[in-house]
């Protein structure tokens, strides 16, 4: 994404493995809440935040074979890939790309595209010690 001419980074970018493909739903899913974000009037920084960690999510879910149909997502998944950014960021990256995917999925259950499964994400969401604790958690 470009920003007033300057490309933007992202910062911490899974590459998708060769082979390894997001599905369509999910990809829709992803440029539909881009969509949303944009015509909220969310701040370009925000979207680009946004973004990167839900196409991370997608390509870390794919990179391990894991599917990644929308409604497939649990709360294992998400704390999976927090703990993957916390092995190669600051834990503020990570806490950003958290916020960042609980506002994703509060935005799906808002408009009934996802399902039960990924709810209980959404307390890890709103007390960020939890996140450590699931950083410790992968360490054992």
């Amino acid at each position: 994404m470009k920003l007033g001419g300057e490309p933007v980074s992202s910062g911490i970018v899974c590459s998708v493995a060769e082979g390894a493909t997001l599905n369509p739903p999910y990809r829709m899913l992803t440029r539909s809440y881009e969509r949303h974000l944009r015509a909220t009037n969310k701040a370009p920084m925000t979207v680009v935040a946004c973004m990167a960690a839900i196409d991370g999510l997608g390509a870390l879910l794919a990179d391990h074979g894991m599917r990644t149909d929308p409604a497939a997502i649990t709360r294992e998944h998400v704390e999976a890939f927090i703990s993957f950014i916390l092995t190669r960021a600051k834990p503020a990256t990570a806490l950003n790309r958290s916020r960042a995917l609980g506002t994703h999925f509060r935005w799906t259950f808002r408009v009934g595209l996802q399902s039960d499964k990924t709810k209980s994400y959404l307390t890890a969401v709103k007390d960020p010690g939890l996140i450590g604790n699931a950083s410790i958690a992968a360490e054992r």
